[in-house]
């Protein structure tokens, strides 16, 4: 699987090598709540709550098709005011009264919201792999819980499957956050989550009632430009997304293309037909890490 799916772990070098190592957590939603409350919150209240401060920034500060951002808007603006107050109530939720559909939205929704908080908050960067440790680092606490984006992405919305450039999970065997991870690993997260560059896919906003279809449409419009069929040279072209995360799609290169297929125009499905299985050379598009700013 290693020689398949390799490639992240160049990339990623950095996050290997201190896996393990004491890490200085920066947790983005440090400080007193606005009405100095410390009461438990309804956690779908607020989910629903971060939802409409979220579209209220999107609607101002995201480009219309949800790829880039404008940071520099954003930083003293009253929507990022708005949103970092919700953000500080996520101390006082308990996990434990969502149900699958509730946590798996509100996790996507949060992963995209931290990785925006922290860009804003960061010295200026051409690149979020500028920034050392980003995704190990960056953090909030949730109901009690420091989680990073690392443990937001592999521990709960994975459900604790290792990090891409290791074999060990994040979360271990006596962490309460285990409680709270989502179950079944749904693929078509990977066509969510944006962490920040040129090309992770779209920022949406993810309801309970909405996620199916979101998810679906989401993985069509990424598959739609992240994937290429050159039936003249027997060529697929896949996003790096598609490597680094190959074992959540299948175990080997044509499992993840049958698993993709799905989401393909029929135009492109007719092109992927063409070309025998035994005959596909896959390869992978340079991933742009350029920062996704507006």
């Amino acid at each position: 699987m290693a020689g398949i799916f390799g490639g992240f772990q160049k990339l990623y070098n950095y996050t290997l090598m201190s896996l393990d190592a004491k890490t200085d957590l920066i947790v983005l939603n440090e400080g007193e709540n606005a009405d100095n409350s410390s009461d438990l919150v309804d956690a779908m209240s607020l989910s629903k709550e971060l939802q409409q401060s979220f579209l209220k920034l999107k609607g101002r500060f995201l480009s219309e098709d949800g790829k880039s951002v404008n940071y520099t808007g954003i930083r003293n603006s009253t929507e990022f005011s708005e949103l970092e107050e919700k953000a500080q109530k996520f101390k006082f939720i308990d996990l434990g009264t969502l149900q699958e559909l509730e946590k798996k939205a509100l996790y996507l929704n949060l992963y995209n919201i931290m990785t925006i908080h922290a860009l804003v908050r960061s010295k200026p960067v051409k690149s979020v792999l500028d920034l050392t440790l980003f995704w190990k680092k960056m953090s909030y606490n949730i109901g009690g819980h420091i989680v990073s984006l690392d443990i937001l992405e592999h521990g709960l919305i994975r459900g604790n499957r290792p990090h891409p450039t290791s074999k060990k999970s994040l979360l271990p065997d006596d962490s309460e956050l285990l409680k709270y991870t989502v179950k079944e690993l749904d693929p078509r997260i990977h066509f969510a989550l944006n962490c920040g560059a040129k090309s992770c896919p779209a920022i949406r906003i993810y309801t309970a009632e909405n996620i199916e279809t979101a998810l679906e449409s989401a993985a069509k419009l990424f598959c739609s430009t992240e994937v290429s069929i050159d039936v003249d040279t027997n060529t697929i072209t896949l996003s790096q997304i598609l490597e680094w995360y190959g074992v959540d799609f299948g175990s080997n290169k044509n499992e993840v293309v049958k698993r993709i297929s799905a989401f393909l125009s029929p135009e492109e499905m007719g092109k992927l037909e063409k070309i025998p299985v035994e005959k596909r050379n896959i390869q992978y598009k340079k991933y742009d890490w350029g920062l996704n700013s507006a």
